[in-house]
């Protein structure tokens, strides 16, 4: 009894899993329309910094289109100077 049991309990959560991670189960938004023009709602802001890796963070208005956008930042040694340039794609 208690073999037949467990045997239920781990089909039902299989097919819970299962369900749960079809595309038809979960809700996709489409893509949003297309921004007129990207605004920057919150400055930049450093996240983290090392000698290896530095995260910075800031927010924009919803650009639309594709679920992927980049984020391109200029940086450089001197604040006079941001001749270097890194950009991810984010989504």
């Amino acid at each position: 009894m208690n073999r037949l049991l467990l045997t239920m309990a781990i089909t039902a959560a299989t097919v819970g899993i299962l369900l749960a991670s079809t595309p038809g189960a979960a809700q996709v938004l489409p893509p949003a329309k297309k921004a007129e023009r990207v605004v920057i709602t919150k400055s930049p802001a450093l996240e983290v910094a090392s000698d290896y890796l530095t995260i910075i963070r800031w927010t924009t208005n919803n650009p639309g289109g594709s679920d992927v956008h980049y984020g391109i930042v200029q940086y450089g040694t001197d604040p006079r100077d941001l001749s270097q340039t890194a950009n991810l794609p984010s989504g």
